[in-house]
């Protein structure tokens, strides 16, 4: 008698618990265009060819595809492809990756930055420290507020470059105008 009075109560418990259900398209879009325009309140990801992200995630926002364009606002964003253009604002950490890959004069990183690939532009300014590799690195007319880290062939330097923690550099990278660039303590490896 007992058993069967704890099994009652046991599914008449289950019965009142809340079922959610989640749809994959508020978590997951992936299509060989993508134009989101769209807020979400948890992790997003996105896989196509050609994707816009100009939606705002509060969460970790995944962006990849052949040619990438992000805008909005993500709290983190992870962004890989052939072209990658950041134009929009993160609050906390950017990852990138892909062969050309820019951080535009309108994009805000409010922390660090971590990007990789063959040709690097960055336009705009960092809040943190930034870690960056890769063929030719262009920093144009920009502050960073921490370190920097460079692994590159070769710096192009636009413009006025202030960085005001430590530069760290292969020792066998050039750097194109390198009296434009204004740091205090600057290490090579």
């Amino acid at each position: 008698m007992k058993k069967k009075i704890l099994s009652l109560i046991v599914l008449i418990s289950i019965m009142f618990l809340p079922i959610g259900i989640v749809n994959a398209d508020e978590y997951f879009n992936a299509n060989e265009n993508i134009s989101d325009n769209s807020y979400y309140e948890h992790s997003h990801f996105e896989a196509g060819n050609n994707v816009n992200s100009r939606n705002n995630v509060n969460g970790l926002s995944f962006v990849a595809g052949a040619n990438v364009e992000v805008s909005g606002l993500k709290e983190y964003s992870f962004v890989a492809g052939e072209t990658v253009n950041i134009s929009g604002n993160v609050e906390k950490d950017l990852f990138a990756a892909g062969n050309n890959v820019r951080l535009t004069n309108t994009a805000s990183v409010r922390r660090d930055v971590y990007i990789a690939g063959n040709s690097v532009n960055i336009e705009s300014d960092i809040n943190g420290a930034a870690f960056i590799g890769g063929s030719l690195i262009t920093l144009n007319n920009i502050t960073i507020n921490g370190d920097v880290s460079i692994a590159a062939n070769t710096v192009q330097i636009d413009g006025d470059v202030i960085i005001n923690g430590k530069l760290k550099i292969n020792d066998d990278a050039i750097i194109n105008n390198e009296n434009n660039l204004k740091v205090s303590n600057k290490e090579t490896y």
